[in-house]
């Protein structure tokens, strides 16, 4: 099965990521934390997922864009061709968690209680923006 991510910014802050996962459908909705910044050493422009571990860069910030798109679009088709139970121990992997109530969703808080990335090699401010998909 392929997967095709409609993959839009929008301004709304996240507290928490966010996936749901439809297997009869063959969809995952996200709504994900990124965070965009330039690489003091390379001067590369990176857009980094950290709940998913996946990120994107290049010369441009659309370079970055379109490689962060398709890691993402390679993953979500990847996942969505597991059985549910590989789903989840995929996403647990990750330091995902099954939400009790709603047994299709699934939440990540990788960044600190402020919101703030640690760890990166950034040579300016970096800039959160929310991905859904």
């Amino acid at each position: 099965m392929s997967a095709t991510i409609n993959l839009k910014t929008s301004s709304k802050k996240l507290e928490q990521d966010g996936l749901r996962v439809n297997k009869r459908k063959g969809k995952i909705e996200a709504r994900l934390r990124a965070f965009r910044f330039i690489d003091k050493d390379t001067s590369q422009f990176v857009i980094y997922i950290p709940s998913l571990e996946i990120s994107g860069y290049g010369e441009t910030e659309e370079k970055a864009d379109e490689m962060v798109r398709f890691h993402l679009n390679e993953f979500i088709a990847e996942l969505i061709s597991y059985n549910l139970e590989k789903i989840n121990s995929e996403l647990i992997k990750l330091g995902w968690k099954r939400n009790a109530f709603h047994n299709k969703e699934y939440s990540n808080a990788f960044v600190d209680g402020d919101g703030v990335l640690h760890g990166m090699n950034a040579a300016s401010n970096i800039e959160q923006v929310t991905l859904v998909a």
